[in-house]
C-alpha cells in the first residue's frame, strides 16, 4: 500500500486490485483483512483494522475509485464482529474505522452500519470506548448540525396555521434545509437505533453542557421543524424530533419553540394535508416525540393556547382516537398542565372520572355479550393507563371483566389473541399499584405462560410478571423458573424476550441466580439464535461473573449432570425438574456451553473445578467404604455414560491443561496484559524470583496430581478393566493428558506401578505418533498391556476369541493347531524358563503360511504399502505360532529380547524384537504371558517367508 504514493505504484496497485494479480502474484485485500480480523490474537485483529483504513484511503484517495466500489470491495460486514470484540483496543479501533468509512463512503449502507456499531458503543462498559464513541457521534451528528446552523436565514414574526408561529424571511423550497441533514439521521426505521441515538446524544449533551456552540445545532433543528410544517407529516424526520427532545431536556430551548411545537402537534393530529384533505396514514413514533417535547415546553405557552391543547387532548382520549403509544404521553401532558396551574384541577378530575365510567360500561357490555369488540383494545389500554394512578377506585366488575377476556371465556364472541393480550396488560397495570389485586392474579399470569396459549398472550404475561417482580419481588420469586421455562420455546421472539427480561432482573438484583433459573439460563448459552446467545453471554460475563467470580466454578459439575440428564449422583442434583432442558442428543451444544464457562474461569478456579470433577464426581465410582459406590454405566448413550464421558473429556481438554502443566500455569499467572520486552515474552520471566515461584508451582502441581488426581484415576481404571467398561479408552486418554508433563517421573506419580507406567508412556508415544505422523491413519494399534487393543471401541477378549478360526485352540500361552498334538516336555519348558538355546528334531507342528498371514494382518493391521504395522501385539496374536518350530542356533545371536531387568521373571510382560546392533526390526512385535528368547526366535523363523518376500526385501 505504500506504493500508492508513486504514480507507477498507483498503476500497479490498480491492476492488482482489479485483476487480483501483482507482478504475477495474487494479492487479494479482502482475504487478507478476513484472515487478520478473525485471528485469535487481539493485536492481529487491531492490525486488521489498520489494514482496512489504509486500504480504504488508497481505494478512495490515491486510486480514485468511487464509494460504491470501495465499500463493496472490502468486507465491511466483519466490522460488526470487531465492534463487539472482547478486547478494548479492538473496540476503540473499530469506532475509528467505521467513522473513516462514513467519511469516505457516505451511502445508505454505511449510514446504517454506523448506527448499528457506533451508537451502542456509546453505552460500553469501558470508559475509554465510550469516550471514543461519543467523539465520533459528535463528529457525525452535532458538528454537521452546528455548521448548518451558521447558514440558517434570519427570522421574522408572522402568523401561521394553528394560531401563530415563526416563518422565514425569504421564500425557500419546502424541506430545503431538511435535505442537508447528516446522513446518519436519515431513514432511521429501527426502534433500537432510535433508543441508542437517544442515549448517546443524551450522554454527549451532558458532557458538553454549557458549551457556547450548542446553540447552533439547536437553531438548525428549530429551522428544520419550521420547514416541516410546509410538507405532510409522513415526510418528517424522527431523528430531528429525538434530538430536539434531548436538547430541551438539558434546558436548552428557543423562545419561539413552544408555539412551534404546538403548531406541529395540531398539524400532525389533524391528519390533513396541505389542501385540507385527509390523504395519508398517521406515521408512528413522531406523535410520541412531539408530545414529549410539548411536556417539556408547555409552561411557556400562552394561556389561550394551553386551553386549546387541553380541550384537544381530552376530546381525543374520550373518543378513543389516539393510538396506544400516544395515550400515556397525552395523560402526562394533561397532568403537567394541571400541576402548572394552567388548567382547573377539579374539571380535569371530573373528566377523568367520567372517562373511567364510560370505559367501564363499555367493557361490561362486551363481557355480557351485548357489545362489539371494535375499539375495545384502545379502551382497555386507556383504562390501564388511568388505573396506574392509585386515586382511581377499581370496581369488581372491571377486574372480573378483564380476567374473563384474558382467560378467553367461552361466552365471549370474536375474542382474538390480540384482545386477550391487551386484557392481560390492562390487568397487570391495575395490579402494579394495588398489592391485593396482584396477590389474586399472580397465578393467572403464570398460567398464561403455558405453551398452549398464543404467543402474544404468553409474551404479555411474561412482561407483566417482570414488572410485578420489580414491585413485589417476594410475590413473584417462586414463579421465576416458570418465566425461565420460555428459554426453550421454539418461537425465537419469546426466547429473546425471556432472555432480556431475566437479564434485566438479574442486573438489578431483583432475582437470585440459583436453582432451576441457573440451569435454564446456562442452557440458553447454546441457543440457535446468535442474538440470544449474545444476550446471555453478556449477562454471564458482565453481570453474574463480576458479582460472584466463583459462581460458575461451583455449579459446573451440576451443569454437566443437568445437560446430560443424569440425576443419580448423590452430590450433583441439577437434572431433576429440568427434563425439558436436557441436551443428551446434542453433544456440540453441550461442549459449546462448557467451552464458554471455562473461558471465564481463572487458573485458581480451574484448580477448584478439577478437584470437584475428580474428588466430587469420579470418586463416587470408587469403593471408599463410607458410602455406597455408584455402578459404572454400561453404554455411552445412557445419561450416566454421557456425564462420565463429558467429565473425562473436560479433564483432558486443552482448557484444563493449566491444572496439570506448570508452564501453562505460569503463563496464566502472568496474565494477558504482561507484554514485556524480554526474549521470553513476559517481563516477569527474567525476575530473580520467577524461577523460585515456577519451581514452587511445579512442586505444588506434582503434589496435587500425585495425591489427588492420579490415585482416583488409577483406581477407576482398575474397576473399568475388571468390568471391561467401554469408558476405558476415554479414561486412558484422560490419564495420559493429566500425566503428560510428568512423563519423566511416571513411576513416582503412579505409586511404583511398573506396568501402568509402561502403558501410559506407550499411549503418550503412540498418541503423538498418530496425531503428528499419521493424522489420517485408521489402522488398529496394539497396546503393551495383555488382552487390550487400542481401537474404537475397545475389544474384549471374549469377543476376539469367538471370532478366531475353529482350527485354533483356546489354551493360554502359545497355541497349536487342534489337529497337531502339543509336544512340549518338562525339560524343554525348564530350558525355556532359563532362556537357554535348545535343539529340536526339526519337526514343527504349525499353521499354514496363509493362516499365519491372515491372522497377523487381521489382528495387527497393515500399512498402506503392505508392510506389517510396527506395533505391540497381544498374547493372543501369537496363538497361531507353533512352539515346536525348529530354529537354528545361529539365529539366536542375531535377535535379542529387550525387557527391563526387573521383568526377567516368568510373569506377564511385553517384549520387542530388535537387531543385535540396536536397530528395531520392521516386523512383528509379540507378547506372551511366558515369553522367552527361544520362543521369540521361533516366532521370527515362522514369519521369515513373509519377510523374505520381494516387496519386503526391497523395503528392507
Amino acid at each position: 500500500l505504500a506504493l500508492a504514493g508513486y504514480p507507477e505504484g498507483q498503476h500497479l496497485l490498480q491492476d492488482a486490485i482489479t485483476d487480483h494479480s501483482f507482478g504475477g502474484v495474487r494479492m487479494h485485500l479482502p482475504e487478507l483483512f478476513c484472515a487478520a480480523a478473525t485471528d485469535e490474537k487481539a493485536h492481529t485483529r487491531r492490525a486488521a483494522l489498520c489494514l482496512f483504513e489504509a486500504s480504504l484511503r488508497v481505494l478512495r484517495s490515491a486510486l480514485g475509485f468511487d464509494a460504491e466500489f470501495a465499500a463493496a470491495h472490502l468486507p465491511i460486514d466483519l466490522l460488526s464482529g470487531l465492534a463487539c470484540d472482547e478486547s478494548v483496543m479492538v473496540r476503540k479501533a473499530s469506532v475509528a474505522s467505521v467513522g473513516l468509512l462514513l467519511q469516505l463512503c457516505p451511502r445508505g449502507q454505511t449510514y446504517s452500519l454506523w448506527r448499528q456499531l457506533v451508537l451502542p458503543l456509546a453505552l460500553d462498559a469501558e470508559a475509554s470506548v465510550v469516550e471514543r464513541a461519543l467523539q465520533e457521534v459528535d463528529a457525525a451528528v452535532l458538528a454537521p448540525l452546528g455548521q448548518l446552523g451558521t447558514v440558517v436565514p434570519p427570522l421574522r414574526r408572522a402568523g401561521s396555521r394553528g394560531g401563530g408561529g415563526v416563518t422565514c424571511g425569504a421564500v425557500q423550497p419546502p424541506m430545503a434545509m431538511c435535505s442537508r441533514l447528516p446522513g446518519v439521521l436519515e431513514n432511521i426505521d429501527s426502534s433500537e437505533e432510535m433508543e441508542y441515538l437517544r442515549r448517546a446524544s443524551q450522554r454527549l449533551l451532558v458532557q458538553k453542557k454549557g458549551c457556547a456552540r450548542l446553540d447552533l445545532p439547536l437553531r438548525f433543528l428549530v429551522h428544520v421543524i419550521r420547514e416541516s410544517l410546509q410538507v405532510n407529516p409522513p415526510d418528517w424526520r424522527p431523528g430531528v424530533w429525538l434530538l430536539l427532545e434531548e436538547f430541551v431536556a438539558q434546558g436548552m430551548t428557543d423562545r419561539t419553540l413552544p408555539e412551534l411545537v404546538l403548531d406541529a402537534w395540531n398539524r400532525f393530529d389533524g391528519g390533513l394535508d396541505l389542501e385540507g384533505e385527509k390523504s395519508y396514514s398517521r406515521p408512528s413514533g413522531i406523535g410520541l416525540q412531539i408530545l414529549s417535547v410539548l411536556e417539556l415546553v408547555l409552561v411557556a405557552l400562552p394561556a389561550s393556547r394551553s386551553k386549546q391543547l387541553e380541550a384537544n387532548l381530552c376530546h381525543r382520549l374520550s373518543s378513543l382516537a389516539l393510538p396506544a403509544d400516544e395515550v400515556r404521553n397525552a395523560l402526562r401532558v394533561l397532568d403537567k398542565l394541571s400541576a402548572a396551574g394552567m388548567s382547573c384541577r377539579s374539571e380535569l378530575h371530573s373528566w377523568r372520572t367520567s372517562l373511567w365510567t364510560s370505559l367501564e360500561r363499555r367493557l361490561l357490555t362486551y363481557v355480557r355479550g351485548n357489545g362489539s369488540p371494535t375499539g375495545l383494545d384502545r379502551c382497555m389500554f386507556i383504562l390501564g393507563e388511568i388505573g396506574l394512578q392509585e386515586q382511581v377506585a377499581i370496581s369488581g366488575g372491571v377486574f372480573l371483566s378483564l380476567q374473563s377476556i384474558s382467560a378467553n371465556d367461552a361466552t365471549l364472541k370474536d375474542c382474538t389473541a390480540a384482545l386477550r393480550g391487551h386484557a392481560i396488560v390492562a390487568l397487570g397495570k391495575l395490579c402494579l399499584s394495588r398489592e391485593h389485586l396482584a396477590k389474586q392474579s399472580i397465578e393467572l399470569f403464570v398460567c398464561h405462560l403455558n405453551f398452549r396459549e398464543p404467543h402474544v398472550v404468553r409474551n404479555n404475561a411474561l412482561l407483566v410478571l417482570a414488572d410485578l417482580c420489580i414491585r413485589y419481588t417476594a410475590l413473584v420469586d417462586r414463579f421465576v423458573p416458570c418465566m425461565a421455562d420460555l428459554l426453550r420455546e421454539p418461537n425465537e421472539l419469546l426466547r429473546k424476550q425471556a432472555a432480556m427480561v431475566i437479564s434485566s432482573l438479574l442486573a438489578e438484583d431483583y432475582i437470585k441466580f440459583r436453582g432451576d433459573l441457573m440451569y435454564r439460563f446456562i442452557y440458553a448459552l447454546s441457543d440457535p439464535s446468535v442474538v440470544i446467545q449474545h444476550i446471555v453471554q453478556c449477562t454471564c460475563t458482565e453481570i453474574l461473573h463480576r458479582q460472584s467470580p466463583t459462581l460458575f466454578t461451583h455449579c459446573f459439575v451440576d451443569v454437566v449432570c443437568m445437560l446430560t440428564g443424569w440425576a443419580e449422583h448423590p452430590a450433583y442434583q441439577g437434572a431433576p425438574g429440568n427434563e425439558s432442558f436436557y441436551l443428551r442428543a446434542d453433544q456440540s451444544r453441550r461442549f459449546a456451553i462448557y467451552r464458554f464457562l471455562l473461558s471465564m474461569l481463572s487458573m485458581d478456579q480451574k484448580f477448584t473445578l478439577c478437584s470437584n470433577m475428580v474428588k466430587g464426581f469420579l470418586s463416587a465410582y470408587l469403593d471408599l467404604g463410607d458410602s455406597r459406590r455408584l455402578d459404572l454405566p454400561q453404554h455411552e448413550n445412557q445419561a450416566a455414560g454421557q456425564a462420565l464421558s463429558d467429565i473425562l473429556a473436560l479433564l483432558a481438554c486443552k482448557e484444563m491443561r493449566v491444572c496439570f502443566s506448570s508452564k501453562l500455569a505460569n503463563q496464566s499467572g502472568h496474565g494477558e496484559g504482561d507484554t514485556g520486552a524480554g526474549p521470553g515474552g513476559g517481563a516477569t520471566s527474567n525476575c530473580p524470583g520467577a524461577e523460585v515461584a515456577a519451581g514452587a508451582l511445579s512442586g505444588m502441581l506434582r503434589k496435587v496430581v500425585c495425591e489427588g488426581v492420579a490415585p482416583v484415576l488409577v483406581q477407576l481404571k482398575g474397576i473399568m478393566e475388571a468390568q471391561r467398561s467401554p469408558f476405558l479408552r476415554p479414561l486412558q486418554r484422560c490419564l495420559c493428558e493429566v500425566l503428560r508433563d510428568f512423563k519423566d517421573e511416571l513411576m513416582d506419580v503412579l505409586g511404583g506401578d511398573v506396568q501402568l507406567a509402561k502403558e501410559v508412556a506407550f499411549d503418550m508415544r503412540m498418541g503423538c505418533r498418530i496425531n503428528v505422523a499419521m493424522p489420517a491413519a485408521s489402522s488398529t494399534v496394539s497396546d503393551p498391556r495383555e488382552g487390550a487393543l487400542r481401537q474404537e471401541p475397545w475389544d474384549h477378549p471374549a469377543a476376539e476369541e469367538s471370532a478366531m478360526p475353529a482350527a485354533v485352540a483356546t489354551e493360554p500361552g502359545i497355541q497349536l493347531d487342534a489337529s497337531v498334538p502339543r509336544q512340549v516336555s518338562a525339560e524343554q519348558t525348564a530350558n525355556d524358563h532359563h532362556e537357554e538355546p535348545r535343539e529340536t528334531s526339526g519337526k514343527a507342528a504349525a499353521l499354514t503360511h496363509g493362516c499365519v498371514t491372515s491372522s497377523v494382518r487381521r489382528q495387527e493391521g497393515v500399512h498402506a504399502d503392505g508392510g506389517i504395522l510396527d506395533t505391540v501385539a497381544r498374547s493372543r496374536s501369537v496363538r497361531h505360532l507353533s512352539a515346536a518350530s525348529a530354529v537354528p542356533n545361529s539365529v539366536e545371536t542375531e535377535w535379542q529380547e529387550v525387557v527391563p531387568n526387573e521383568a526377567k521373571t516368568p510373569t506377564k510382560r511385553s517384549a520387542r524384537l530388535r537387531r543385535a546392533d540396536g536397530r528395531r526390526k520392521p516386523g512383528l512385535i509379540v507378547a506372551s504371558p511366558v515369553l522367552t528368547t527361544s520362543r521369540l526366535v521361533a516366532a521370527a523363523e515362522m514369519l521369515s517367508p513373509m519377510l523374505r518376500s520381494p516387496a519386503a526385501a526391497s523395503r528392507n
